[in-house]
């Protein structure tokens, strides 16, 4: 019996040690996270969640800040265009393991840019949504948008189904989510797949930037998504100007995000004689 008892204070013992050091990992994550303005920060925050994630990744919160994590790694910090890829996908995979209830080592990259006989189960889940799993859906179609944005033609033609599916399911559960994230998420869509129209993705970034005047992100996406496939470089100039001279501090909470948006800004300005050829 005393042998007994050892054991089990042993393993109780273990077991409060563990689940402390996983806490300290959040905690760090978190602590990092909000100061995410500086990339130094956000590469400690991806560290830190990466490693609370995977022992304990049944903490949904946890899983979904990992996801935004690498999206805003990706999309703001990281240069190199396999690592930023690598984010994205992993950002992507976090989130879907939550939707399909399954550990994210159940999944692969492979899976979720082909799918295969997974296709019908994803549109399941979609068409079945609620907004319990908003999060989820938003930072798969966040992360994933932005990978599949940015490649040939045909990529993107072959996730079409897949996406509009995804993007309006989003929007139907709270266009207003994330700063009005959904409605961005519309307006690069009907962007960058060809044979949609172009003057409704004009309307979601209106709209994005009417609902959130403040988030300099829809205006950001309006320039580089809209005005630059148009064509419309006074235009193109004019939104990234107004993006430099607003205060970055209006809201908040979204602070970080609008000051990277302001750089986003310079270096799409920098580039805008070749963005215009």
């Amino acid at each position: 019996m005393i042998l007994l008892f050892s054991c089990t204070t042993y393993q109780t013992n273990q077991e409060d040690h563990i689940s402390q050091n996983i806490n300290f990992l959040i905690n760090k994550g978190k602590e990092n996270w909000e100061k995410r303005a500086d990339p130094n920060k956000i590469i400690l925050a991806r560290n830190f969640l990466s490693k609370a994630h995977k022992l304990r990744p049944e903490d949904k919160n946890v899983g979904i800040l990992f996801s935004r994590v690498c999206y805003f790694e990706g999309k703001y910090i990281e240069n190199n265009i396999e690592k930023k890829d690598s984010l994205f996908l992993n950002g992507a995979l976090v989130a879907l393991s939550y939707i399909l209830n399954v550990n994210q080592g159940e999944l692969s990259f492979e899976f979720l840019l082909n799918p295969g006989d997974g296709q019908h189960l994803l549109k399941n889940k979609i068409e079945n949504a609620d907004k319990s799993v908003l999060p989820f859906l938003y930072l798969w179609g966040l992360n994933f948008g932005e990978y599949i944005f940015s490649k040939p033609v045909r990529e993107r033609m072959n996730q079409k189904d897949l996406l509009e599916s995804l993007f309006y399911c989003i929007y139907s559960l709270d266009k207003t989510y994330d700063f009005g994230g959904p409605i961005q998420l519309l307006g690069k869509l009907y962007t960058r797949l060809p044979g949609m129209d172009v003057e409704q993705a004009k309307k979601y970034f209106n709209h994005g930037i009417y609902l959130f005047p403040h988030c300099l992100s829809h205006r950001i996406a309006k320039a580089e998504y809209f005005y630059i496939k148009l064509g419309f470089r006074e235009e193109f100039n004019d939104e990234l100007m107004d993006v430099l001279k607003a205060d970055p501090a209006e809201t908040p909470d979204i602070m970080a995000e609008n000051l990277m948006e302001q750089e986003r800004a310079k270096i799409l300005l920098g580039k805008e004689y070749s963005l215009f050829e």
